[in-house]
């Protein structure tokens, strides 16, 4: 089974000055508490790999490409963001893995809450052990 991964369709409009994104967080399905971005990722970088037990992302991409792998257990599908893609809502318990980095690319990450490093998995096979315990 493919992993369950909301796409969000975002407000982009191309000018003749450029792309203009827009995010209104009340349009979200959740407030945002946090927001970091990647970028000067090298070329072909890869960045990413954990999941979270309780937090919610949304993922989007406002300038060049990566492609995101989201796992739920060993079910895995690949999304290709770039500028033009919808953003990504991941909910608590996927992993997610962010690869081939185009570059120039900027990867923005709204979260519904602050840093807590105790949510973080950062192993893979303990996330396949914990994915089983919460998934039965």
């Amino acid at each position: 089974m493919v992993p369950i991964v909301r796409e969000i369709h975002l407000d982009i409009n191309s000018l003749a000055a450029g792309k203009l994104g827009v995010i209104e967080f009340n349009t979200l399905p959740f407030q945002p508490k946090r927001i970091y971005w990647l970028s000067e990722v090298p070329a072909g970088g890869e960045r990413g790999h954990h999941a979270h037990k309780q937090l919610t992302q949304l993922l989007c991409v406002p300038s060049g490409s990566v492609d995101v792998d989201i796992y739920e257990g060993r079910n895995v599908a690949r999304y290709h963001l770039d500028s033009s893609s919808p953003a990504l809502l991941l909910k608590p318990g996927l992993w997610r893995e962010l690869k081939n980095f185009q570059v120039g690319t900027t990867v923005l990450v709204l979260c519904d809450e602050n840093y807590i490093e105790e949510d973080y998995i950062r192993d893979y096979q303990i996330y396949l052990d914990w994915f089983s315990d919460h998934n039965d």
